[in-house]
This record gives structure tokens, C-alpha cells and sequence, in this order.
């Protein structure tokens, strides 16, 4: 329990003033509020919830994310990854998430804040007309998007990625958007109480946009599986590595692969 004590006592007081302050009247009515406005107090308080979980970001290939609007496309290790990767992105992002999270208190209505989506994927008539949302936003240039196309988070973050869904990548490629492989790593640790680690290193690597002159000769899944390899190596090769440097560093003997 006492992995938790920090945050209680630095983070929670503070989160008590959003949720009452903004968090719930962003969430049931996002649209009387300018999208910059919502995403800036959202990304705040991420950065004030990484500081109380000693969560440490490494951020790479700020420089490839595109001045327009794109899709974002990445792995999926633990529940805290929309909060970093929205964290790091410095334009307004919003995110497709499973429809367990519309449920959650906190997580859940933050991304409302951001007017998120959630997909049911038992129910193929709702997913579709949560996806046509995110189609119509690309196609109107209003903000960009962040999905995860694995469908579920990779439990066993030593394994390989799960096939990605093509479905996933469809409103980028009916709407000429560039795609952005975003690799992310270490946010598996980060909510579990044993043990406790001194700092908690997350990398998040946004890889070269793909664009649609790149993709415009493959079919859907061809392109998810291009994504997939992208992300897979930069996995396997530097980030995984990169954290495992890391980790001994601030932990010593207390980190075990």
C-alpha cells in the first residue's frame, strides 16, 4: 500500500478541485468549451499525476508528428497509456477506447473531456457509428485521433503484438490522413503495487508518419500489418532495451525481468 502513499497525499486534494472544478461539466458538456482549453487542462493533470507516480517519460520523434491533423496508431501494454501518449502530444488529441473505460470515473471522463469514443466490439452497429465519428472529425480537420489497433492490451508485454485490426486504420485511409506509429513501453508497471520502484521510465517513440502516397496501394490489412512491424521493431530493438538500461539504473537489484 504504501506504492499508493505519495499519491494520496500529493495528487489526490488536487484531482478532487478538477474533478469538481472542470472534469465533470468538460465531460458532459465538452462541446460550450474550446477543444485547446479542454486538452491543456487534461494534459496538466496528467503531468501532475506522473510526477506523484514517479512516472518518468523518455519522448522521441516529437519532430515526425504531422502540422495537420493524423492518425495515431500504437501498441497497447497497460491501461495507462492514452494518459502519456495525450500527455505528450502537444496538439489536441482525442482517443477511441474500449467501452469499459466510459465507466470509469476518472479515466473515463477525462477522455470525455477530450470527446473520446468508446467501442464496443461485441456490438458491430456501434463501433461502426463511433468510427464514422472519428472518420467525419479527420475528414473536417478538427483534431487528431489515437487508437489502439490491437483491440486489448497486451498483458504479457514480452510477447509479440497481437494482429492488428484493419478496420482500425480505415478512417485515415477513407479520409487521405497520415498515419503515426507511436511505440510506448513501461506503463505496465506503473499501476501494480509489488514492487515498488524508485522511478517508473515510460518511453513513447512517434515514429515517421506514413502518408497517404505510401499507403494508397494496400489493402486494409497489408497497411495494419505494415504499422505492426513498424511498431514491432522499434519495440523489440530500442525500447524494450532502453527500458531495461533504465530500470537497473534507478532500482538496482530490485528490478528482475
Amino acid at each position: 500500500m504504501f506504492r499508493y502513499f505519495k499519491p494520496v497525499i500529493t495528487f489526490i486534494p488536487y484531482v478532487i478541485g478538477c474533478y469538481f472544478g472542470w472534469i465533470l461539466k468538460y465531460s458532459k458538456h465538452p462541446d460550450k468549451y474550446p477543444i485547446e482549453e479542454r486538452y491543456q487542462k487534461v494534459r496538466e493533470l496528467i503531468r501532475r499525476l506522473n510526477k506523484a507516480m514517479d512516472v518518468e517519460v523518455h519522448v522521441e520523434g516529437k519532430e515526425n508528428i504531422p502540422e495537420s491533423v493524423c492518425l495515431f496508431v500504437s501498441n497497447h501494454v497497460g491501461n495507462y497509456d492514452p494518459l502519456i501518449i495525450v500527455r505528450e502530444a502537444d496538439k489536441p488529441v482525442s482517443v477511441v477506447s474500449k467501452i469499459e473505460v466510459e465507466s470509469y470515473s476518472f479515466v473515463g471522463k477525462l477522455i470525455k473531456s477530450i470527446e473520446g469514443v468508446f467501442i464496443d466490439r461485441k456490438d458491430l452497429k456501434q463501433s461502426l457509428k463511433e468510427m464514422i465519428v472519428v472518420t467525419h472529425e479527420l475528414e473536417e480537420k478538427k483534431k487528431s485521433w489515437l487508437i489502439f489497433p490491437e483491440g486489448t492490451r497486451n498483458r504479457d508485454d514480452k510477447r509479440l503484438l497481437r494482429t492488428f485490426h484493419a478496420g482500425s486504420l480505415k478512417p485515415a485511409t477513407k479520409t487521405n490522413t497520415p498515419i503515426v506509429p507511436v511505440v510506448v513501453y513501461g506503463t505496465q508497471r506503473i499501476t501494480k503495487l509489488h514492487p515498488h520502484y524508485k522511478k517508473y521510465p515510460v518511453y513513447i517513440e512517434f515514429c515517421p508518419a506514413i502518408y497517404p502516397e505510401q499507403y494508397q496501394d494496400k489493402n486494409p490489412q497489408e497497411l495494419a500489418d505494415m504499422v505492426r512491424e513498424v511498431i514491432q521493431q522499434r519495440l523489440t530493438y530500442k525500447a524494450r532495451k532502453n527500458d531495461h538500461e533504465e530500470m537497473i539504473k534507478y532500482n538496482g537489484k530490485k528490478y528482475h525481468v
